[in-house]
């Protein structure tokens, strides 16, 4: 009787620590995709952050240059809904 107590004791503890094992994979896995996928917005950033300056710029020239002719220059039509950078990836590693 004990020793098919202790048996089914070492299964349940077995079954436990093999789910554990499982889980902690699981997390690792998921913390190389988010890591990754900062990385990815990052090097974005690093590459396309140049660019709209450089063209930030020239449209800062542009109305800087009307305003000193008293004109009043075209302001586009620029509406930016969300971020420029995938907050959504970076509120997941942030809570994970």
């Amino acid at each position: 009787m004990t020793l098919e107590l202790l048996v089914v004791f070492i299964g349940v503890y077995l079954a436990f620590v093999f789910q554990n094992i499982s889980l902690s994979k699981g997390i690792a896995k998921e913390q190389e995709k988010v890591f990754v996928s900062l990385k990815k917005e990052l090097d974005y950033f690093r590459i396309m952050l140049p660019e709209y300056a450089d063209f930030q710029a020239k449209i800062i020239e542009e109305w800087d240059s009307l305003l000193n002719l008293k004109q009043i220059p075209t302001f586009y039509g620029w509406r930016y809904i969300e971020p420029q950078y995938n907050f959504k990836v970076i509120e997941y590693a942030v809570n994970l």
